[in-house]
Formats: structure tokens, C-alpha cells, sequence
């Protein structure tokens, strides 16, 4: 793609640093990162500049929950703790590139950010060390000098593309985009006159062609909406054979996308944590399977409502069950608000746990109380509960689903359509997994 910006005038680029080492096949280096690169193509050449991931995610996810000037004021500290480290010279100054989706971040931010962007504004441009600029007025004074032979391909999230293609879901939405567009560039072949109907179909495979309809296919993101975008995606696909009078295929008829939620990562060992509501030690919870929960209907990576992640994980008596969630004192000191845990197998299990200091919690099983169910919520929330109890044995699976109530109102439902599956290993499983 970088001739094709080049040709159009394009005059600079800008990426994340996992890129930059990438490219580089470098270590992290402070002095590699805050500074312009060239990239040049065909004599022609392309300034580009890469952010510190750090920082733009603080600005993109975290800082909205804090108080704007303290967030302000943690930025600065972090610009002084750059300059300190690389200690650079008048004539030669650092760019700190700070680059995030623009639309995302202020709809979570008290007053839309605007509190919280006057006083970062103000503070750096009290500040003798720092100058806000632009990438054009930095690049004109001071223009790039080293050169990056070959730029390595991949997105801003994890340095790759995986957000858009490796998942079977994702796949199969390319391979289904890629046979309607042969089937109409074929049309065109043999039928360069039928011009209305041509563009009526070029105009659905266009929008196709729009790389976020695979943002919601696979196990990253999850929207109350998904069944509707996977709808939309195959109507386009569909739309476009019918308009030159084609048959459209009977897949597409069907759903891509998964009703049931994947995890992030399966179990890789058995585990029997100390049940106490806290992470007793970095080995306890190692190996534990992982499912991430993001705000329903956000587009952004870290997104983040009450229900932050959910490790689980097994011995031969137990399922295990620790739960991370961003819950305020206020909500917690409530006496009516309640995690509520949907387990199927197929009869249908409810676990109500009070989400409070004191670790009040109710709960039947098939309307008789568990015993063998031992619960602690303080700094995260710990769950054993026996295999027996809801009636699974070893390489059985279950469903299950998770849900904040205050009042008998629902605040979120993790995830948000569907559930998850949840597939229990056998005696040998560690022996199957082991690796050095």
C-alpha cells in the first residue's frame, strides 16, 4: 500500500511502536521510538512516525475514570519520565507520538473530555520541556533521517492482523466475500454492457468489502448486535448475486457467527486455588482458561464494563471459577446487588453471591443447597464448586453465563448473546498438554 500513498501525496504515516520493532527486528529502545522514520518507494519516499502504545491507551481507555486534572498531571509525570531517560539536546529533540481512535474515548469521560483535555493542554504549555506540535510541524523542522528498509505488516492491535483473519468465523467471511466478488467479476467478462446492474452490484461488494464486519466475527468482541452485523454482512453478499441475476449460494443463508462465546485461552494444567478472594500468588491461577468481557456494543479493544475477565479451570473434583469486575465501593456496600451465575448441564443451576465484603451468598442446585460451593469476593471473586453438584464428569461440558442484578434489574449480562461452553478434561489431560 505504500507506493499507492506516496502517489496520492500523501506526506506521512503513523503506526504503533510494536511495528517499529517489528520492522527494526530490534529490541524496545526508548531512543528508537521517539523520533521520524523514511520510507522510501520507487524515489519517492514517506515520513512515518510510530506511538507510544502506553500512552495513547492510557488517554484511549484508563484516564476516564480518573479525576481529569490527576489523569492531566500522570501524563506529564510520564512525558518528564521519557525526557529524563533519553535526555535530549535543543537542536535535537524527541516526537512522543500519542495516536488513538479519535471517536471512541470521550463518551466515557466525565464532561466528554473536555476537563480532562483543558488541563493536559494548559499543563503543557506551562511546561519548559514540552511543545504540543503536529506531525507536520515537527517533520519540517526537523526532518527524518534514518530510513526503514521494509515496513512489517499488521494493525496497531497486537502488531498483526489477527482482529480481521485467522479465526474460522473470519475466514469464512473472506471466503465467502471473495467467491461473490470472482462471481460478479466474471458478470462483467461476459456481460460489459450491463452496466446498471454491474454497479448496483459493485456498490454491495464495496461495502463488503469494509474489513470491520470481521471486527465482530471470532472471539475478541462481542455486541449485543453481532447476530445483526453477521445479517447485514451475508444480506450485502446476497444482494450482489441477486442484482446480476445470480442464484446467491444457500451458505449464505446461514449464521457465521458462533452463538457460543471462545475463550481467549483454553486450560493448560489442573488447578486447585486457596478460595480467599485474592491472588494469593502469581502460580495460582497459571494455566486457567480465560474469557475477556468487553462493553457490549463498543468498538474498542479494551473496552470495559462491570465484568472485566473470567479465568477458569478444573481439578477432578472442582470447577473453579475466579471472576474480575470494575465494581465501585457504592455498588458494592449495596445490599441488593448480586452476581448471578446461569450454569446448564443440561438441568439448569443458579448461583446468587451478594457482592459484598462480608461473601453472603445463596445457593441452589436444583432448589437444594450446595455444600461443597465455597465462595470469597474481596479483591477479585473466587468460586469452588463441586464437579457432582451440577451433575458434569470428567470430558463432559456445560454452558454457563454470568449476570450483574441490582434491584432485580439487570446491569450486564457477560456474554452478551449466547454462552459460553465450557468443555471439562479427563484424568490425562496434563499428560495430553505437557510441553517444556
Amino acid at each position: 500500500i505504500l507506493p499507492i500513498l506516496i502517489e496520492q501525496g500523501i506526506e506521512w504515516i503513523a503506526t504503533d511502536e510494536e511495528l517499529l520493532y517489528k520492522s527494526l527486528k530490534k529490541e524496545r529502545e526508548a531512543r528508537l521510538l521517539y523520533k521520524g522514520y523514511i520510507l522510501k518507494r520507487n524515489s519517492s519516499e514517506l515520513k512515518i512516525a510510530f506511538r507510544d502504545h502506553t500512552l495513547s491507551d492510557l488517554i484511549g481507555f484508563v484516564y476516564e475514570s480518573w479525576p481529569p486534572r490527576v489523569a492531566a498531571e500522570d501524563f506529564i509525570k510520564r512525558l518528564h519520565n521519557i525526557h529524563n531517560q533519553l535526555k535530549p539536546q535543543k537542536d535535537e529533540p524527541f516526537l512522543v507520538s500519542v495516536i488513538l481512535d479519535g471517536e471512541n474515548a470521550w463518551e466515557y469521560y466525565q464532561n466528554d473530555g473536555r476537563d480532562f483535555l483543558k488541563s493536559l493542554y494548559e499543563l503543557i504549555s506551562k511546561d519548559p520541556i514540552l511543545k504540543a506540535v503536529t506531525f507536520n510541524e515537527f517533520f519540517s523542522a526537523y526532518p527524518p533521517k534514518e530510513e526503514i528498509p521494509k515496513l512489517f505488516a499488521g494493525s496497531w492491535i497486537n502488531g498483526n492482523f489477527s482482529i480481521w483473519v485467522g479465526h474460522e468465523e473470519k475466514n469464512t467471511a473472506w471466503d465467502y466475500l471473495a467467491e461473490a466478488r470472482d462471481v460478479l467479476n466474471n458478470f462483467v467478462l461476459n456481460n460489459p454492457d450491463r452496466t446498471k446492474e454491474i454497479e448496483s452490484a459493485r456498490r454491495e461488494l464495496l461495502i463488503a468489502e469494509g474489513s470491520d464486519w470481521n471486527w465482530w466475527y471470532g472471539p475478541e468482541h462481542f455486541s449485543s448486535f453481532s447476530d445483526e452485523f453477521d445479517r447485514l454482512f451475508r444480506s450485502h453478499l446476497k444482494a450482489i448475486y441477486k442484482n446480476i441475476g445470480a442464484t446467491p449460494p444457500e451458505y449464505l443463508e446461514s449464521p457465521i457467527k458462533a452463538r457460543e462465546l471462545e475463550p481467549v485461552s483454553q486450560p493448560i494444567r489442573f488447578l486447585s486455588p486457596f478460595i480467599d478472594g485474592k491472588i494469593t500468588n502469581y502460580f495460582e491461577w497459571l494455566g486457567a482458561g480465560h474469557f475477556q468481557a468487553l462493553r457490549s456494543g463498543g468498538t474498542m479493544q479494551q473496552a470495559e464494563g462491570f465484568l472485566k475477565d473470567m479465568y477458569y479451570g478444573f481439578d477432578l473434583k472442582n470447577l473453579y471459577l475466579r471472576i474480575d469486575m470494575h465494581l465501585t465501593e457504592e455498588l458494592i456496600n449495596e445490599a441488593n446487588t448480586r452476581l448471578i451465575i446461569k450454569i446448564e448441564t443440561p438441568s439448569l443451576y443458579n448461583i446468587e453471591i451478594l457482592l459484598s465484603r462480608s461473601n453472603i451468598a445463596s445457593v441452589s442446585f436444583k432448589g437444594k443447597p450446595a455444600s461443597s460451593a465455597i465462595f470469597a469476593f474481596d479483591r477479585i471473586l473466587e468460586i469452588a464448586i463441586g464437579l457432582q453438584d451440577i451433575e458434569v464428569t470428567l470430558g463432559g461440558d456445560f454452558r454457563l453465563c454470568l449476570f450483574i442484578e441490582k434491584s432485580g434489574v439487570i446491569l450486564e449480562k457477560f456474554p452478551r448473546s449466547g454462552c459460553i461452553k465450557i468443555n471439562v478434561p479427563t484424568e490425562d489431560y496434563e499428560a495430553r498438554q505437557w510441553s517444556v
